[in-house]
This record gives structure tokens, sequence and C-alpha cells, in this order.
């Protein structure tokens, strides 16, 4: 949706740079939409954002676009895919007081296998580089099936900004 924020500012404000904040405005409430929105929208015609507004951006206006954004937040921020010897964690039992609520495992540290919890792999080789974290749901199968109705949202909403890209 980013993607498309870029092109609708293209398209609004030929041969023009954008602010740092451009993006497709998503927020969490529609107070905060309204109170957000004009930077992040900044340079795109009018007409593109009354579309985007027609479309009410946030938390209980538009569900699978606020479903699409959380997904998109926590996949940049809050899940960590781990491969090779080397894995960044959070330490959350560290508490917000702790100067450095993160720490680094590395393959040969004695700590590397068994820190996880009940989900500890205990055939696990510490000096392997096969990744050690693996995300776990409590319902394997919804996440498919939400991706996949995301999918065919995005793929259905798209086409309808095509007359503000001409």
């Amino acid at each position: 949706m980013d993607h498309l924020a870029y092109q609708l500012f293209t398209v609004g404000s030929p041969g023009q740079v954008p602010n740092r904040r451009l993006c497709f405005p998503i927020s969490d409430s529609a107070k905060r939409y309204e109170a957000e929105k004009a930077l992040k929208v900044e340079g795109m015609r009018e007409d593109a954002k009354k579309f985007i507004d027609s479309l009410k951006p946030y938390q209980g206006g538009n569900e699978p676009l606020w479903t699409l954004h959380e997904f998109n937040n926590i996949d940049k921020h809050k899940f960590l895919l781990s491969q090779g010897p080397v894995v960044l964690c959070e330490a959350a039992w560290m508490g917000t007081e702790a100067a450095y609520p993160y720490y680094i495992l590395q393959s040969g540290d004695p700590n590397f296998a068994g820190i996880f919890g009940v989900e500890t792999n205990d055939e696990l080789d510490p000096t392997s580089e096969e990744a050690i974290c693996k995300a776990a749901f409590s319902r394997v199968n919804a996440m498919l099936p939400t991706l996949s109705e995301l999918c065919e949202y995005v793929e259905t909403l798209l086409p309808k900004f095509l007359p503000n890209l001409e």
C-alpha cells in the first residue's frame, strides 16, 4: 500500500520529492487518522485523498486494511525470523528498566539452546547454523485463510485506484 501511496504522489506532484512521512495512511482510530493523514498524503491529488478517506483506513472503519497494517508492523517490528549462528532477542524478562533489554545469542554460547521455555528443542546442536527460533501459533491454519482474504481484498481494491493514477 505504501508503494501505491508513492505512485499517487508521483502522479499528483510530478518531478517532486516526497516528504519522509509519505505512506498509505492507516491509523488505529478515526481521530488519529484525521490528525495524521495530511503529512502522509501530502502531494497526492485531491481525488486520491478523497478516495483514501472514503476507505476509512483505520481500526473500526476498514478491518481488512487495519489487519494488513498490523501484520505489516508485526512483520517489521515485533517478529524476529532468525537464520544463522547469531540471533538478536528481546529480553522481556529484564523489564523496561534494563539499560539494554536485548541480548545476542551466538552459536557456541552455553545458553544458545534451552532459553526458549517449554518449546525448547533439546536435540538442537548449538554449533549449527540452523535457525533456533520458530514461529508458533495456537491455530496453525488461521494465518493462511486470513492472508488469502487480505490478498483478495487488496487485489480487488487496487484497480479502484486506477482513475487516481491517470
